[in-house]
């Protein structure tokens, strides 16, 4: 998830109120915290902020439907963006096109095609669902350990959906974004002998996040065992005194 401004100001004001929401955040839970005499204040910050942070994936996944409806432009990455100028007649229109696809001065794409559309759509969902997951599995996990669980075996099991969701949903809402972007640059109007090329490439960054939730399944799985095999001793010894 990316939050982008036109301008500076509208900028610094987007990032300002991120910063007074999370802090909002902060203060209840150590308010919460403090009237319950509760011992987990870090974990319950944690536990409020990734439950918040899947709560704006899910508005965000309703905002980018009704982009996808009602707005009918595509912002183009700079290196699809570079090769669609280069391809493209100098018809720079501040007001977009009128009919056509055209590329107007702020590199978007006016009037796509339906399919890059709905390749942009499913791309931005696939991305917000990988975020989503990753804030899950962290909230479960702290959970978890506030109620005095933290072996709890649903934790490991929450950390391998989450490595599975991530690689997938990752890897290919990346490749779909990169297919729309390009389609929707094919279709403007070019000059002659221009061709804008698929560009493929995978991030490698969803698969050292997956190998990282792996290793702390696997951690908390040992733990769980550990937990288990110390509470089996403690019940064997109060039957020997």
């Amino acid at each position: 998830m990316t939050f982008t401004a036109e301008n500076l100001g509208a900028g610094l004001l987007t990032l300002l109120i991120g910063f007074l929401i999370v802090g909002a955040v902060v203060a209840m839970s150590v308010a919460s915290s403090h009237r319950r005499r509760r011992k987990t204040l870090v974990l319950d910050v944690v536990d409020r902020l990734s439950l918040g942070w899947v709560f704006l994936c899910g508005v965000g996944v309703l905002l980018a439907v009704f982009q996808a409806l009602t707005m009918k432009t595509i912002y183009l990455d700079q290196p699809v963006l570079d090769r669609a100028k280069a391809s493209t007649p100098d018809n720079c229109d501040f007001a977009g096109a009128e009919g056509g696809t055209e590329l107007d001065c702020y590199g978007a794409v006016v009037n796509p095609p339906v399919g890059a559309q709905i390749l942009m759509l499913i791309s931005g969902v696939l991305l917000l669902v990988c975020s989503a997951s990753i804030a899950w599995a962290i909230h479960v996990a702290a959970q978890r350990a506030a109620l005095g669980a933290p072996f709890d075996a649903t934790v490991p099991r929450v950390f391998v959906a989450t490595a599975i969701i991530v690689m997938t949903t990752a890897v290919i809402g990346g490749i779909l974004r990169q297919v729309g972007m390009t389609v929707a640059a094919q279709a403007l109007p070019q000059t002659d002998d221009a061709f804008i090329p698929f560009e493929f490439s995978v991030p490698v960054w969803p698969f050292a996040v997956g190998v990282g939730c792996f290793a702390l399944a696997a951690i908390f799985r040992h733990g769980s065992r550990l937990q288990g095999e110390k509470e089996q001793l403690e019940k064997e010894t109060e039957g020997l005194v």
